[in-house]
């Protein structure tokens, strides 16, 4: 443990020394915030209940919308669309709310008046998900893969510390330095957040309020658990390759042959009818599915990112075993 302690603050220390590096990075961060809240910002609010009828009128509406569904679908063979819209109005009736109580879940960007905050809160998250994505396949090149480019690996080794605690060291390091920096772009933005609600069409067929916070904090563990992914293919690709460039390339041909496999199947079934299990098929994809799981009581959910960890974690054992072995 000692070991991996002192490779750790070697990296550590390195980092610091780099006041350019980050005085840039400081620099650039703000600057990206400062833009993003000057181009959200500046478009104009809009009032959902601007144009809303009474809401004796809006349930009055629901309620014979609900008849009507119900009578014009056959027993059994009720479309998808059409089962979500009975769920949703038997939802508005029963807690007597109505459309407009809730943030748009279909736009969860949209400027909304008196939710501007929540609009924000994921409009910064849709800007830096996959730049941080980026960034933790970048993490462990620099720290880690480099040292084969750059033929600093063999001083590395030099030193009186096992491999194992070498690799063990730096590779916390990276997943230290990634994880920082989620905490430092997201931590704030749960401030925005507030006490507006979403309404959630749940796995097992109804609707729920979910408050803006619990959603984005979703968002936010699902991006965390693909960063962690990332960063794991990155090392072991480093670590089999010696080369920096290619394993940051092999890890976006990863995900890109994942993604077309995943598109091939998703559309074959539509065309063949099947689009219930078009829908379906992305919550079981390596990758795909911490993309587009909304549904934060929905078990496959952590299911899903139980494997993506498993699989870092094997990776990197692979990393590690590799790593032991090299003749440098």
């Amino acid at each position: 443990m000692r070991a991996i302690n002192k490779v750790f603050f070697a990296e550590f220390k390195k980092l610091l020394f780099n006041k350019r590096l980050l005085i840039l990075s400081a620099v650039l961060i703000l600057s990206v915030y400062g833009l993003t809240a000057a181009l959200y910002f500046s478009k104009p609010s809009y009032d959902p209940k601007q144009n809303v009828q009474s809401r004796e009128q809006q349930l009055a509406f629901y309620q014979a919308r609900l008849e009507e569904l119900k009578t014009d679908a056959p027993t059994g063979t009720v479309y998808i669309d059409a089962q979500k819209k009975i769920k949703e109005y038997e939802y508005y009736i029963s807690t007597q709310t109505i459309e407009s109580d809730y943030l748009d879940a279909s736009n969860k960007t949209a400027k909304i008046k008196g939710g501007e905050g929540t609009g924000f809160m994921f409009y910064l998250y849709n800007v830096f998900c996959y730049p941080l994505m980026v960034f933790s396949v970048l993490a462990v090149i620099c720290v880690f893969v480099t040292e084969y480019n750059f033929n600093t690996v063999k001083n590395l080794l030099a030193a009186p510390v096992k491999r194992r605690d070498v690799f063990l060291g730096k590779q916390t390091f990276a997943l230290v330095i990634i994880f920082s920096l989620f905490l430092l772009l997201f931590l704030p933005m749960f401030a925005l957040g507030g006490g507006a609600k979403f309404l959630v069409y749940t796995q097992d067929g109804r609707y729920v309020a979910a408050s803006a916070v619990s959603v984005f904090a979703m968002k936010c563990f699902r991006l965390f658990i693909l960063m962690l992914t990332f960063s794991s293919v990155a090392t072991a690709a480093g670590i089999f390759s010696r080369k920096a460039i290619f394993s940051g390339i092999l890890t976006v041909a990863v995900y890109a042959l994942i993604l077309a496999i995943y598109l091939m199947i998703s559309f074959s079934a539509e065309s063949d009818g099947k689009i219930e299990l078009a829908n379906k098929i992305q919550y079981y994809f390596p990758f795909i599915s911490m993309q587009t799981y909304d549904d934060i009581l929905d078990l496959r959910l952590y299911v899903m990112a139980f494997l993506h960890v498993v699989l870092s974690a094997l990776l990197s054992l692979l990393a590690v075993i590799r790593f032991k072995k090299q003749n440098i």
